[in-house]
């Protein structure tokens, strides 16, 4: 190519590049690489970095790579999907006009680009070709982000995602390993004996020493490594367990510490729907005459596994909400509990600000695996 700064600049800024081949076709910083240079005969042309199609303008190279290929990331569970599903009442994606109200980060048009992404998945779902999960989020207008790329939405290059994960700023909590509780479990890992009396002992001794230290959080360590430890010595934990049982055998001494420790904050385990059926028909912008036409007004009913919920002065408002899913009961019909829980965690996070909440954060709790592991 004669100027291969356009290509490598309109590439950069407007696709993702998801190539088989890592050392051919870019570095670990997700960049170029020409390995050939031009020659008199040479002329300017647009390569796909898919397929190795080329265009003499970036326009036919940028409706080619909507319409023929999509970003994938690794949260792409449809393979699981096996029975036949669609979606309905798709909407094309909504142009943001107010600049004020855009997501910008030093001139990198961050809402911009995902509203680009949706408009890709859109036109996979009009041909009926399989969606991940993070393409079915995309459609309700959510964005995952996460520490790793392969976890967030697949647009942007690896600085570019280092730059908008410093921007949210309840990632910037540090996390930092309890030091007491790393020593607890090593002591406990290595007792000669593993009765139920001894353990117990041991593990009372740990709540005496987490109370001098004057940390709250060495003293839920404690507490719930001395709730645990009689259960865990159990050799009653099969690998095909119920999850009501795991959940209540493992789960609940956790989650009862945690969130029982504040006032503030109640926590139970849920069987009912997530909201009550007025507030359901408001994130569904419904009303009592139903103006939208929808007479399902099903679509935004979840039942989460456990609620967390703030103490407010005359009502209790969820705040956050727990998903749990052993592999061997998933079913290949619905949306995986990752899809479910970011849904619920957006209803959660619109009553916050129909409430009135000036930074409302919604939080969300994924369980998955085998109880053994």
């Amino acid at each position: 190519m004669s100027r291969s700064s356009i290509l490598r600049n309109h590439l950069e800024k407007q696709h993702t590049l998801n190539c088989n081949c890592e050392h051919e076709r870019r570095n670990t910083t997700r960049e170029i690489t020409f390995v050939t240079k031009p020659t008199p005969d040479s002329r300017t042309c647009f390569g796909c970095c898919f397929c190795k199609s080329f265009y003499d303008d970036q326009a036919a190279l940028k409706k080619h790579i909507e319409d023929d290929h999509v970003t994938k990331t690794v949260l792409d569970n449809h393979n699981r999907r096996t029975y036949s599903y669609g979606i309905s009442n798709v909407d094309a994606s909504t142009e943001i006009t107010d600049t004020a109200a855009k997501w910008i980060i030093n001139d990198l048009p961050v809402s911009d680009l995902l509203h680009s992404f949706r408009d890709q998945v859109v036109a996979r779902q009009y041909k009926c070709q399989p969606l991940s999960d993070t393409d079915l989020l995309a459609l309700d207008y959510i964005f995952p982000f996460g520490y790793d790329v392969n976890q967030s939405a697949p647009i942007f290059t690896d600085a570019q995602h280092k730059i908008i994960l410093e921007d949210v700023a309840w990632l910037q909590y540090p996390v930092a390993a309890n030091q007491f509780a790393l020593k607890w479990c090593g002591d406990l890992a290595e007792m000669g004996s593993q009765s139920w009396r001894e353990v117990k002992l041991t593990t009372a001794k740990c709540i005496g020493a987490a109370a001098t230290t004057g940390n709250d959080d060495d003293l839920l360590a404690a507490e719930i490594i001395h709730a645990l430890s009689g259960r865990l010595i159990n050799k009653n934990n099969g690998k095909r367990m119920l999850e009501d049982s795991f959940a209540h055998r493992y789960l609940d001494p956790i989650l009862e510490t945690v969130f029982g420790s504040d006032e503030r904050l109640r926590q139970d385990w849920a069987n009912g729907t997530l909201l009550p059926a007025a507030k359901r028909r408001r994130n569904n912008n419904d009303n009592a005459k139903d103006e939208d036409n929808d007479e399902d007004d099903t679509d935004t009913i979840y039942k989460p596994d456990w609620v967390v919920f703030a103490n407010g002065a005359s009502m209790l408002t969820v705040v956050g909400t727990l998903e749990l899913k052993v592999n061997y009961k998933r079913n290949p019909g619905f949306v995986s509990d990752y899809v479910k829980l970011a849904k619920e965690m957006k209803l959660v996070l619109h009553q916050l600000i129909h409430l009135g909440v000036t930074r409302p954060v919604a939080s969300g709790i994924l369980i998955q695996g085998t109880p053994e592991s």
